[in-house]
Parts: C-alpha cells; sequence; structure tokens
C-alpha cells in the first residue's frame, strides 16, 4: 500500500468513528471501494 503505519492507523481510527456514530446515532453507512487495477500486481 506504500503509506505509513501512522497513515493507516489514522483512517482506521476514521473508520471507527464513522461505524460508531452510525450504530449509535442510527445514521446511513455507505462503503465504498476506491481498489485501484495495478496491472495484476496487488
Amino acid at each position: 500500500m506504500n503509506i505509513s503505519r501512522a497513515t493507516f492507523g489514522g483512517i482506521l481510527d476514521g473508520a471507527r468513528y464513522k461505524l460508531t456514530g452510525a450504530i449509535i446515532n442510527g445514521n446511513a453507512l455507505k462503503i465504498e471501494s476506491n481498489e485501484r487495477n495495478n496491472g495484476g500486481n496487488l
């Protein structure tokens, strides 16, 4: 993925925050994928 552990941790923290808000407040949660085709080199 070529990102630092701190950046990845920040992404996870944000996801945890959004998921918790959706569960507690009954908000909608939209899940998307931003996968890129890397020429088969995943």
